[in-house]
């Protein structure tokens, strides 16, 4: 199962190994881009998980979907004059489990007040011994809500029973600030339980701000079927770039989540997800659904 990537509130590329409803085994960037060149941090609470994801057992199992197809869409709403936010997305995979996959992705995200169509593409190859390599970038519209480019690399592989991976990624925005980022996650399967924890650091340009976040969630599942869990993240961000002429600086935020991945047939389901974040600048509600399709 591809699980769902819904365009996000705060940015598309900040989050690592979200544990939510569903559970992260292939780790890269997302494809659609939000406030490209713009350092966030915890807080600004996503739409949607902000990694790629992929069934952990597939390298397990040769029968397993090759194909998937993924639709879905959210709403938000910002206090203070920030407005409300809308997505829509459509993501398309396909691919050999336990083997390769490609990942395609095009959205709409509109917020604070403007709109951005982006598109991105993601490659996983999974090699001997349960190491995982994934490569993706992408770009879209807009000049605020969308980075010129991005690109990114995410290599993870089992260490003493705990998922490990380690990746970095480049921003570009197209008012000329950039961000280089890297980041460290765990998780650990218990039973019918996944623990993970991440942390990233961001370096942004001009200035070599840093930008610290961390990221931690508890998720039972009944495998290929059931999913649900909980999650916080939270740390500190330099700055981020809203509008013309307007930027937050030096801000901390948290946000919280609730998630649910639950199938109704063994090759579909849909995807839902609730999100609160507060920062010292403005609270932020959301919800995403999306519903999927495996052949």
């Amino acid at each position: 199962m591809i699980a769902v990537d819904l365009r996000d509130f705060r940015n598309s590329y900040r989050g690592l190994l979200v544990s939510a409803a569903k559970i992260v085994w292939c780790l890269a960037l997302a494809a659609i881009p939000a406030l490209g060149g713009q350092e966030q941090s915890g807080g600004q609470t996503s739409d949607k998980p902000v990694a790629v994801q992929s069934d952990p057992h597939a390298s397990a199992s040769a029968g397993l979907p090759a194909h998937a197809v993924e639709v879905g869409g959210g709403y938000g709403s910002y206090t203070g004059d920030l407005s409300e936010s809308d997505s829509q997305s459509f993501r398309l995979s396909f691919g050999k489990p336990g083997a390769y996959r490609w990942v395609f992705d095009v959205g709409r995200q509109h917020r604070f007040g403007t709109s951005s169509i982006g598109t991105g593409i993601t490659y996983f190859r999974s090699f001997a011994r349960d190491v995982t390599f994934s490569m993706g970038g992408g770009t879209g519209t807009g000049k605020f809500l969308a980075p010129r480019y991005s690109f990114g690399l995410g290599v993870m592989k089992p260490i003493f029973g705990i998922v490990t991976s380690v990746s970095y990624q480049r921003v570009q925005s197209k008012v000329e600030n950039a961000s280089d980022g890297v980041g460290l996650g765990f998780m650990r399967y218990q039973g019918h339980w996944i623990a993970s924890a991440s942390a990233h650091l961001d370096v942004g340009h001009p200035g070599n701000t840093k930008s610290p976040g961390f990221l931690l969630g508890l998720t039972y599942y009944v495998y290929r079927k059931t999913y649900i869990g909980v999650g916080t993240d939270f740390g500190r961000a330099s700055y981020m770039l809203i509008s013309a002429g307007r930027t937050l600086v030096n801000y901390t935020g948290r946000g919280y989540n609730i998630n649910l991945s639950q199938r109704i047939s063994p090759n579909r389901g849909f995807n839902l997800r609730f999100n609160y974040g507060e920062t010292s600048f403005y609270k932020v509600w959301g919800i995403t659904f999306s519903i999927f399709q495996e052949w």
